[in-house]
């Protein structure tokens, strides 16, 4: 027996050195290392929706970050004119510890009311906060309201939504229409002729359908592929909807959602599912209505409802729904030797893998992994969430990512940004250099950059450059190409004397070339860029040429070569109208010469042929077409087209990727070298990220000294223009909206009155002569908006711009509408708003009323108001250039 308790005793005491030992070396040999690994933290900030009359709307994600406020669309929360908003609070997490709120202009840079904020109501586990609006507000005018709170931690929140007063938007009906709709498209038995959505699509019969298969669908879509081609899945997110835009002629609302189906093999597949509806509400005729009417029947009856008595009508002018699918890692396909990538918005995807094709890293979803068929295992690199796709705190897509390099081991560079949604910057906007340690199965921060632009602004730029040589960090923001020194934790702009327009970046964000000058006739040189070497060439016209830069084919460069006399001669659009060119290229000047040149800037092709010239270029695999254009008199009109072999392909097998229809089904695959089998679901490893002092927070504020006017579609920023009309130009063929800089609307699609005139309310002011025409109608425009107390020789001495003039002098901002269509001009007026035009003469006239046949305009140098037909109008519209002036209505 005392043996027993001896050895006990020894036991107890071995184990006792051991823990002691462990502790000793675990304190020593680790005193030097400070960072640790780590899942990321869970996302912690409250979600925030906008109580509408009894229905949650526009779920808003909170903003440690201040928000420059100009290019913040997320959405808009219409009010009655009693001016109330209600907010519910999501804190689970008993984050907020105070609530108050501010009320600033568009633009954020004036603060009109602001207040504290307490509650005593709780509805369905959330926290209900009324705003009652105190002062004097413009109805239909847009305003940032800012719902702040503060956390136990100190931080602020900030959560953004636009607010627009208005009692006739019919908010609440048109949300039904759309949620109905929506239901309709899970209707999997309803006939098509029966369904609700039937009348809808026949308004866009014989239109030409420029949906992507599954991942792009709209009104031109088969009714079949509307109610998922078979597929059937069921919805298992609820819908918050987002009101996106709205006004008295129609709203844009947006429904995001997450469905699931059970494929071929017995697993589930998910889908990310964004729509977008813009539809319009039309009052119902009165008895007065229909006897005034001219018996011409409504253009879109045939869109139109059932209608209940005393019940408006609503239209659909569009309707998109994307579909991304989430990557799902069982999608091994033996039989075809191809791994399931899934249905996908955009076929272009961004991926890398290792020299012996058995390694691939890729981007799907907000999520990178790396995929290494040798040790039959998949990584998920980074993402702000894993499997739960129905948490939409981490699976909030406001963020991207870039990968920069792999290299034969797996280990990566690359890039996050925009809306960080959890971990250690949740609730910043910034950009995050990030390395991946393929062995250890860690990510590193090696910096992130913090900035006041929101993802929608930022994605276009950031997503075209980011890289990493090691030392210095590239990418764009703010119209600028920026660099940090990692080490250092310095910033410096690398180019910012000429706007993103003019720089060109490889697919794989290696080599970068940048324009000498904004003006295509002063475009003298071209820079080369090689970021991976550090060495630079620069290109060089000549006497009397200027360049013109088409991109990259992939490291590859390719420009051309122009004289600079052809700057006076236009590209005929009427000649090129099939083409569907953009208005890009109509700014160019027509090269006569085409060159390609390396990385390392050695020419390796030219090319010129006949008197044509190059107006534009594609490339195609192994081909470079040309859109061509013969030079005649004062236009440049289609000739024909050319192409141009690039380069032959090898024979080396490579990872790839290709698209497989299954059952009606399009999806895109990875392939594979035939000397790989691909057999085995690969085994899931979740990384680590490693944290510490080793990353160091940078503030970039963003002050873009080139925004102009911002074009948005569906998916967020797709151009900046300096001219409204470009702008609007671009706007019209995606069905977006047009932005100014200080976060007006300039333009928006709705519907336009048949017929209008304000020319009774246009104060006539005539000099009588041609050179004088054009202040004629600029004083004339602001005696229109209600400026009373100027005098004409003031305004004439105010300035030389017609648009700086109305801006510092008119009571809304002046506006560069030149190039607008004759439809889009009649807008203007069937909003009551004047457009100063330049006609065939270079006199400048203010168009003042429409109808279906004629236009009138009052002409200041005959001092008289002249009645023509629409298409005399458009006539000498076009023969003064589309020179067209006007204001943005706030």
């Amino acid at each position: 027996m005392k043996k027993i308790g001896t050895l006990v005793i020894r036991i107890i005491v071995m184990a006792v050195f051991f823990v002691i030992t462990i502790f000793l070396v675990d304190k020593f040999q680790n005193r030097q290392y400070k960072n640790l690994a780590m899942e990321m933290e869970n996302a912690t900030l409250p979600l925030v929706y906008v109580d509408y009359e009894g229905r949650y709307i526009n779920c808003l994600h909170g903003y440690t970050t201040v928000v420059d406020t100009t290019m913040l669309r997320d959405c808009i929360t219409p009010a009655t004119d009693d001016k109330k908003v209600t907010f519910a609070v999501d804190d689970k997490n008993g984050y907020a510890k105070t609530y108050s709120y501010e009320l600033r202009s568009i633009s954020s840079d004036s603060l009109i009311e602001n207040g504290d904020l307490t509650s005593d109501t709780e509805e369905n586990g959330y926290r209900i906060f009324d705003i009652d609006i105190r002062m004097d507000i413009k109805p239909d005018t847009e305003y940032m309201l800012i719902f702040k709170l503060d956390g136990a931690d100190g931080q602020t929140v900030r959560y953004y939504t636009r607010i627009v007063v208005n009692d006739n938007y019919h908010a609440s009906e048109l949300l039904d229409f759309v949620e109905q709709f929506n239901a309709s498209t899970f209707d999997y038995e309803a006939n098509e002729e029966g369904s609700f959505i039937y009348p809808y699509m026949q308004a866009y019969k014989g239109q030409d359908d420029d949906s992507l298969s599954m991942g792009h669908l709209n009104l031109t879509s088969s009714y079949k592929e509307l109610v998922w081609s078979g597929v059937n899945p069921v919805r298992i997110t609820s819908i918050i909807p987002q009101i996106k835009e709205i006004d008295v002629n129609y709203a844009v609302i947006e429904l995001d959602y997450v469905t699931t189906a059970e494929n071929t093999d017995g697993e589930s597949d998910y889908y990310s599912v964004r729509e977008y509806y813009r539809v319009s509400y039309k009052e119902p005729e009165t008895e007065d209505d229909t006897e005034t009417a001219t018996g011409a029947e409504d253009a879109e009856a045939s869109e139109d409802t059932g209608e209940a008595d005393n019940a408006g009508t609503i239209s659909v002018m569009n309707f998109d729904r994307y579909i991304d699918e989430y990557f799902n890692r069982t999608g091994v396909d033996n039989k075809n030797n191809v791994y399931e990538i899934g249905v996908v918005l955009d076929k272009k995807l961004d991926y890398r893998y290792s020299s012996d094709n058995k390694k691939i890293g890729f981007v799907r979803n907000g999520q990178l992994w790396l995929y290494n068929y040798s040790e039959n295992q998949i990584s998920m690199v980074f993402g702000f969430w894993m499997d739960d796709v129905e948490n939409v705190r981490n699976t909030y897509n406001n963020y991207g990512i870039n990968m920069i390099s792999m290299d034969d081991d797996g280990n990566m560079i690359f890039a996050v940004y925009g809306y960080m949604n959890r971990g250690a910057h949740e609730g910043k906007l910034g950009i995050s250099l990030c390395s991946y340690d393929a062995a250890e199965q860690e990510v590193t921060e090696l910096v992130f950059a913090e900035c006041n632009e929101p993802y929608a602004a930022m994605k276009d730029e950031v997503s075209r450059l980011t890289y990493y040589d090691g030392t210095n960090f590239y990418f764009m923001l703010g119209n600028k190409v920026n660099c940090i020194n990692v080490e250092a934790k310095q910033l410096s702009y690398y180019v910012d004397h000429v706007s993103l327009d003019h720089v060109y970046v490889s697919d794989d964000m290696q080599v970068m070339a940048y324009d000498s000058s904004d003006q295509a006739a002063d475009n003298a040189t071209l820079t080369l860029v090689n970021f991976a070497t550090g060495q630079t060439y620069t290109l060089d016209a000549g006497a009397g040429k200027s360049l013109v830069c088409y991109g990259f084919k992939n490291r590859d460069l390719i420009y051309g070569i122009c004289n600079t006399a052809d700057s006076d001669i236009s590209i005929d659009k009427d000649s090129f109208a099939k083409k569907n060119l953009s208005e890009k290229v109509y700014s160019r000047i027509p090269s006569y010469k085409l060159f390609i040149v390396d990385e390392n800037g050695n020419q390796i092709k030219e090319y010129q042929k006949d008197d044509n010239y190059i107006i534009d270029i594609s490339v195609e695999d192994d081909l470079i077409y040309m859109t061509k254009g013969s030079k005649k008199t004062d236009r440049f009109r289609l000739a024909e087209d050319d192409f141009i072999t690039y380069k032959e392909s090898d024979d080396v097998k490579r990872v790839d990727i290709t698209t497989k229809t299954t059952s009606g089904i399009a999806k895109l695959y990875f392939t594979v070298p035939s000397n790989i089998y691909l057999t085995y679901i690969p085994y899931l490893n979740i990384t680590k990220n490693t944290v510490g002092d080793r990353s160091s927070d940078m503030l970039i504020t963003v002050e873009d000294e080139y925004a102009g006017y911002m074009v948005y579609d569906n998916l967020g920023l797709t151009g900046i223009y300096d001219k409204a009309g470009d702008a609007i130009n671009r706007a019209t063929q995606i069905a977006g909206i047009v932005v100014s800089k200080d976060g007006e609307i300039v333009y928006r699609q709705s519907e336009m009155q048949a017929y209008n005139t304000i020319a009774s309310s246009i104060y006539h002011q005539s000099s009588g002569s041609v050179d004088a025409s054009l202040w004629d109608c600029v004083y004339m425009t602001l005696i229109y908006e209600g400026v009373t107390d100027l005098t004409y020789e003031d305004m004439k001495a105010s300035g030389t711009d017609p648009v700086q003039v109305l801006t510092e002098l008119g009571k809304y901002p002046g506006a560069d509408i030149s190039g607008i269509s004759l439809d889009l001009v009649f807008g203007y007026i069937s909003n009551g708003i004047p457009v100063i035009s330049r006609i065939n003469d270079g006199r400048y006239v203010m168009v003042v009323s429409y109808n279906s046949e004629a236009v009138r305009y009052y002409d200041p140098v005959l001092d008289t108001e002249v009645r023509v037909s629409r298409k005399e109008y458009e006539a000498a519209m076009s023969q003064g250039n589309n020179e067209l002036y006007s204001y943005v209505q706030e």
